[in-house]
């Protein structure tokens, strides 16, 4: 009796283990920096700080390349990854899928523009509809990445680490490419410019 508690214990946890990685959002309230959950690109922890308001990252660069970033590993071959960022009246924040430095893919945008961007080239550039509040999508699957953005209300989602949470409301994305990539696991929040960016919620799903 007390091996098949032993063995039953053991099939849980791996299960939920399994969950955990399929599965994930976070409102940032609980700093995770550097557990299984959010990692920094470079070393530098005064960069960013997570409170009641989410996730602030403090900017500097200019593209992803040089910009500060915050990235999420990805556990899975297919996945969907939403954000609610909110912008800065001199920063450009991005979701990316981030190589490294020079080979990333991805949406970025300030108050006036959307840019979708392959490494340090801009693909699209579109007049930003949605002002300083919007949320961004990628989708990853085979290869392809997805990119898509929709306008966000200014409030956040009520659980961490809870697939059950809610999402902050992102109605009508607009599909803005679809983009052949390498690779498929590093999901990066980015900072450039000046001022800083914030994160309200973070939400990741296995396809």
């Amino acid at each position: 009796m007390k091996n098949i508690r032993i063995f039953l214990t053991m099939v849980l946890c791996l299960a939920a283990s399994v969950v955990s990685a399929q599965d994930f959002s976070d409102n940032f309230q609980v700093r995770r920096m550097d557990t299984n959950h959010f990692h920094l690109w470079d070393q530098d922890e005064s960069i960013v700080n997570m409170g009641t308001r989410g996730m602030t990252i403090m900017a500097k660069g200019e593209t992803p390349k040089d910009a500060n970033a915050i990235y999420y590993e990805a556990a899975d071959d297919a996945w969907e990854a939403e954000a609610n960022i909110i912008l800065y009246p001199q920063s450009e924040g991005g979701l990316v899928l981030m190589n490294d430095r020079n080979e990333y893919w991805g949406v970025t945008a300030t108050y006036n523009k959307i840019y979708v961007r392959k490494g340090n080239e801009v693909v699209k550039t579109i007049a930003n509809p949605y002002g300083r509040y919007l949320r961004m999508r990628l989708s990853y699957k085979d290869g392809k990445l997805t990119v898509a953005a929709a306008g966000s209300a200014a409030t956040k989602i009520v659980a961490n680490a809870n697939p059950e949470g809610k999402r902050t409301p992102g109605k009508n994305f607009k599909t803005l490419e679809t983009l052949d990539v390498k690779g498929g696991k590093r999901i990066a929040f980015t900072s450039a410019k000046k001022d800083v960016v914030s994160v309200r919620d973070f939400w990741y799903t296995k396809k």
